[in-house]
C-alpha cells in the first residue's frame, strides 16, 4: 500500500512539473523584440530596467522553457548563458505567457518590411544604442525601450508613459501626435522626486 502511495505522489509531481513547463514550447526560436536590459542574466525583471548590458532588439533567442513567472532563455551570440525574464505581475499586469509575447517574435523584426524598415535614420541609431529622444515615434521608443509597465502605463494610446532605468530613478516620456516632445528624469530621495529634463 505504501508503495502504491509512493508512486502515486511521484506521479502527481512529475505531472505538475510538466504542466508548468509546457506553460511555453520549449526550444523555440524568437527573435528579441525589443531591447532587453540585464546586470544578471538571471535576474531579469519584466520591468526592464534601463541598466547593463544589452540583448538588442533582433537577436536570436531560443526559449528554453517557462516555469511559472519565469522565462529561460538563450542567446545565439552568447553561448553558454542561460537567460531568466521574470515576470512581476504587479508591474506588468499581465501574465509570463503574455509577457513573452511583448518581449520575443518567431518573426524576426529587422526583416525588409517590417515596421524597422519603417524607422528613420536616426530611430534606427537610437534603438541601436538603447537610447530614446524627441522625435521618436511610439513604436520606435518600444523597439529601443520595450513596452512600458502597465500599473503606470495602462494604455499604449495615452500620451505620457513611464519607464524605469531603476527602482529609484525613472522616465516620464510625453508625446504628442505620436512623436515624443518631452522627456522628463524623475529621481526619488528623501527630500523627495527631483525632475530633470532630457533634452
Amino acid at each position: 500500500m505504501r508503495t502504491l502511495i509512493r508512486i502515486l505522489s511521484a506521479v502527481s509531481l512529475a505531472f505538475v512539473f510538466f504542466s508548468l513547463v509546457s506553460a511555453a514550447a520549449p526550444s523555440q526560436d524568437y527573435y528579441a523584440k525589443v531591447n532587453i536590459w540585464y546586470e544578471d542574466p538571471a535576474k531579469i525583471l519584466g520591468t526592464n530596467y534601463h541598466k547593463g548590458a544589452i540583448i538588442p532588439f533582433g537577436a536570436k533567442i531560443t526559449i528554453t522553457s517557462q516555469i511559472k513567472e519565469k522565462i529561460y532563455f538563450t542567446v545565439a551570440d552568447q553561448p553558454g548563458i542561460t537567460f531568466i525574464l521574470t515576470n512581476i505581475p504587479k508591474h506588468t499586469m499581465v501574465g509570463a505567457a503574455e509577457l513573452s509575447k511583448l518581449y520575443f517574435t518567431t518573426a524576426d523584426p529587422k526583416a525588409k518590411g517590417t515596421e524597422f524598415d519603417k524607422f528613420n535614420a536616426k530611430e534606427k541609431k537610437n534603438i541601436e544604442d538603447g537610447t530614446i529622444e524627441a522625435g521618436m515615434s511610439k513604436e520606435a521608443v518600444i523597439a529601443s525601450y520595450g513596452y512600458p509597465p502597465k500599473h503606470r502605463t495602462p494604455s499604449l494610446t495615452s500620451n505620457f508613459w513611464t519607464y524605469w532605468d531603476s527602482r529609484y530613478v525613472r522616465k516620464q516620456v510625453t508625446f504628442q501626435n505620436n512623436l515624443i516632445i518631452n522627456i522628463e528624469e524623475i529621481t526619488e530621495s528623501l527630500d523627495g522626486p527631483r525632475i530633470y529634463y532630457v533634452p
